[in-house]
């Protein structure tokens, strides 16, 4: 199931959905975590009064914030990617589309990928990361080309209460697969805290 479109979102509005669904559910305390580009996302959750940390692997920081940095160590399809966000977002369906023609798109492409998240990462967040003053742990791949470790760096620099944890001879997905449990032990110690 999807969710309902949102034309126009930023990066606080997915805060705001987070903070509804805590009030729904009762929540007191939380912790969030965020992949990729779902890293800037549980960011903003720090803002919420029930939030008591963060932990994010492979996240963007702001597009608005760094600029040409933006870029430094990205893979050129990725770069491609957000050009085309940037251009005109059909472009950017285009692009998802023919994946889902090829042949072994359907293993790598979801049958609804958002041509709206990548435009939204290049949106100013609604927010500064300094604002968050809950701990948040940023996981970072020194070998992510997809999210170079330029943006892990500028994120624990602009953080207050940060801890950025570099793995120096991880991927993006590598990060993900080699730590599930570290970044989950993480997220358990700041609830505990």
């Amino acid at each position: 199931m999807g969710s309902t479109a949102k034309p126009g979102r930023i990066t606080i509005d997915i805060a705001k959905d987070v903070g509804a669904l805590a009030d729904f559910l009762g929540l007191k305390r939380m912790v969030n975590v965020g992949l990729s580009g779902g890293g800037q996302h549980a960011i903003a959750t720090g803002l919420d009064p029930r939030s008591v940390g963060v932990v994010t692997t492979g996240s963007l920081a702001p597009y608005e914030e760094m600029g040409k940095d933006f870029y430094l160590g990205m893979r050129q399809a990725d770069i491609d990617e957000y050009a085309d966000a940037l251009r005109n977002i059909n472009d950017l369906v285009k692009r998802f589309q023919s994946w889902q023609n090829m042949d072994m798109g359907a293993a790598f492409v979801p049958k609804e990928v958002s041509a709206d998240d990548y435009s939204s990462y290049l949106k100013p967040w609604g927010f500064h990361p300094r604002d968050i003053k809950v701990p948040v742990v940023i996981w970072q791949g020194g070998l992510d080309e997809n999210v170079p470790p330029v943006h892990g760096k500028w994120l624990a620099a602009n953080i207050p209460n940060s801890t950025l944890k570099l793995i120096d001879d991880e991927s993006h997905v590598g990060l993900y697969v080699n730590y599930e449990k570290e970044t989950m032990q993480d997220a358990m110690n700041l609830l505990r805290a």
